[in-house]
């Protein structure tokens, strides 16, 4: 199975021999299920980056606990939200990943508002990128 690609963007999904879905190529991925986010596990493979801590450490604070746990392509489709963190960009906003599309949600929309309110960054600056698997950009 060939990886999720950003399509004419800087980034994309990489997994790992399993086919679990691991990171983007320069970001952290994280996926909303039922209202509750979901981060992969990396302890096989991936880079916890700065700002998937930040995301993982407010969530913990403000009652929005994360779990981490192997992610598969399936659960992307199944998702409500995607989102991918970077500590240069912040978070960029999924909208779609081949023809399953994304809502910009409470939860996202929550991350986004209070890492840019001073907490992380002094802008907001809201991405978004669509995905697209097996296509070059």
């Amino acid at each position: 199975m060939r990886p999720p690609r950003l399509r004419a963007n800087q980034d994309g999904l990489l997994m790992d021999t399993a086919g679990r879905v691991v990171e983007g190529c320069t970001s952290n991925l994280f996926l909303v299920e039922n209202g509750h986010l979901v981060t992969p596990d990396l302890g096989v493979a991936g880079v916890s980056g700065i700002m998937r801590g930040r995301v993982i450490e407010y969530g913990r604070q403000h009652g929005l606990a994360c779990a981490v746990k192997h992610v598969y392509p399936d659960q992307l489709v199944r998702a409500q939200e995607v989102f991918l963190t970077n500590a240069v960009f912040g978070i960029l906003l999924v909208r779609s990943i081949d023809a399953h599309s994304y809502r910009i949600d409470p939860v996202t929309l929550r991350l986004l508002d209070a890492l840019c309110q001073g907490v992380y960054f002094t802008e907001r600056s809201l991405h978004q990128v669509s995905t697209h698997a097996g296509q070059d950009p």
